[in-house]
């Protein structure tokens, strides 16, 4: 065969053709696995044999896969682009392989067998990877998620069950030294203004400029939502290259600008449903409980959920769908631990019997608390009620109770028969007993993608790059759930080459699956 010959068929072996609905026919490049050797040895036999065969499995899985959804966003012509499920594979290996950066997947593409083998043999560079995430951002934080979701609980048949939902602080791409107070983010924007104003245009000076007016706005409404609390402003930041990122405690201690993912787990630890927030966990309840009826087509049998999700907005939503929610107001360590305590060791509002005949509260030492009746608001959505006593003054329980001058003021917000009902169910031995396994589903998820997917950092700024990043972490767990395997890795020097290039000594990080 003539070398020009072979080189033509070379060349359409790797090309796919597809034809789209409103589009046409589009090329993409998918490599080609038949020709990759180590050695003499066929990839796919040495993967096989050094019991990699889970690579081979996860290729098959991504074949499989539809990837209409990513096609319209492509046009005919011009030079074909990579297949999204190459460049996909690669993020998913990645991820099991805690190597996320664009220059660290870039290598891990020309290094690693098993990258080369989900590649087909091509070794995209790290702005093809960068232009391919801003490309699909909204279908792979959304509608890719739903789908392999859906094929993962088939694969295993899981059906609807009991699901528990966590959050937790992963901290944002901007580092403690872009966190500014209100007069220096006015100085940053006025510079930053008059550099986006010179001639000639600069664009990157443009964009440094909207970031940072972005910026302002966000610590505008920040200063706004302190004060509508009755709590001072001035000591708000804002990360000037990152806005969107709270400035918030992770678990471990440390205050970072962050983000808040939260998870919705099935019982066999499945990832049904993932959002990410950048300060609440309650404002991600709705957003799960869409992914469960997207993913299962169903409501969960049981939701589970901890204090951190004890809201009025969430149990009332819950009991607006039909959901069979357990969520107490404390921390469910013990017994005795399911009611909040109180502010310095006080009595807390649980401790008060609310009577409903006679709109009023009895305290601890049997004193009544009633109301004016007036309505009064907090914010713009929140309305209450104010509760008092006369008898606080001589009361002997009073150091125990409060240390206000005037004595003990409690505030009934609408629609608190909601939390009323969730601590009576939550006294039920058999409803504690099932809420306690909580910490079992989902905590163990949480751990997974932190310790061994390294989820302690987002590397893409911005809360949209960060929930997309948090999706293709989900997506990596619940493919490697579905390969049932466990994680090793382990390190090899091979002596390989991929066709037409030299021979190399290759240092591979590989991971190991054993059942």
């Amino acid at each position: 065969m003539r070398p020009e010959t072979e080189q033509a068929e070379r060349l359409a072996s790797t090309l796919e053709e597809v034809e789209v609905e409103g589009v046409g026919k589009l090329r993409f490049v998918v490599g080609d696995k038949q020709r990759l050797h180590i050695g003499t040895q066929p990839l796919g036999s040495y993967l096989e044999q050094a019991q990699l065969g889970w690579v081979v499995k996860l290729g098959q899985w991504l074949e499989e896969m539809e990837w209409g959804g990513f096609f319209g966003a492509y046009k005919p012509g011009g030079r074909a682009p990579l297949h999204p499920r190459l460049v996909v594979g690669l993020f998913v290996y990645g991820l099991l392989n805690k190597q996320w950066g664009l220059r660290p997947l870039e290598k891990l593409a020309r290094r690693d067998v098993g990258a080369w083998w989900l590649c087909g043999g091509e070794q995209p560079d790290h702005s093809t990877l960068g232009r391919f995430c801003l490309l699909h951002l909204e279908i792979l934080t959304e509608d890719f998620f739903v789908e392999v979701t859906r094929k993962v609980l088939r694969e295993v048949g899981v059906q609807a069950g009991i699901v528990a939902a966590d959050g937790t602080v992963v901290e944002a791409a901007a580092g403690l030294a872009s966190l500014v107070k209100q007069v220096a983010l006015e100085e940053q924007v006025a510079q930053a203004r008059s550099r986006a104003e010179a001639e000639p245009p600069n664009a990157q000076a443009q964009r440094t400029a909207a970031t940072l007016q972005q910026a302002r706005q966000v610590l505008e409404q920040r200063q706004q939502a302190r004060a509508q609390v009755g709590k001072p402003g001035e000591s708000v930041k804002v990360s000037s290259s990152e806005p969107e990122a709270m400035v918030q405690p992770r678990k471990d201690g440390p205050v970072r600008p962050s983000y808040k993912p939260c998870l919705l787990v099935h019982e066999k630890r499945i990832i049904i449903g993932q959002s990410l927030h950048p300060a609440s966990e309650t404002a991600s309840v709705v957003p799960l409980l869409v992914q469960h009826g997207q993913v299962l087509e169903d409501l969960p049998v049981q939701l589970l959920l901890d204090a951190g999700f004890f809201s009025l907005n969430v149990l009332s939503t819950c009991v607006q769908v039909g959901v069979d929610v357990l969520c107490p107001s404390g921390k469910a360590h013990g017994e005795e631990d399911f009611e909040r305590k109180g502010h310095k060791g006080l009595f807390a509002k649980s401790a008060f019997r609310y009577e409903e005949e006679s709109d009023s509260y009895t305290c601890p030492a049997g004193h009544r608390l009633t109301t004016t009746g007036s309505l009064q608001h907090q914010g713009q959505e929140r309305s209450y009620r104010e509760y008092r006593t006369q008898a606080c003054a001589g009361c002997p329980l009073r150091a125990q109770c409060t240390q206000a001058e005037h004595g003990r003021k409690l505030k009934r917000f609408e629609g608190e028969e909601y939390k009323e009902a969730m601590q009576k169910v939550l006294q039920q031995p058999a409803a504690r007993a099932c809420y306690r396994r909580r910490g079992a589903i989902v905590e163990p998820v949480f751990a997974e993608l932190k310790e061994r997917q390294g989820l302690r950092r987002f590397h893409r700024r911005g809360l949209r790059k960060a929930a997309m990043e948090l999706a293709l972490h989900c997506i990596a767990y619940n493919l490697k759930q579905a390969l049932g395997s466990q994680v090793v890795v382990v390190r090899l020097f091979l002596l390989a080459r991929l066709p037409g290039s030299p021979w190399l000594l290759v240092d591979c990080a590989l991971l190991l699956y054993a059942p």
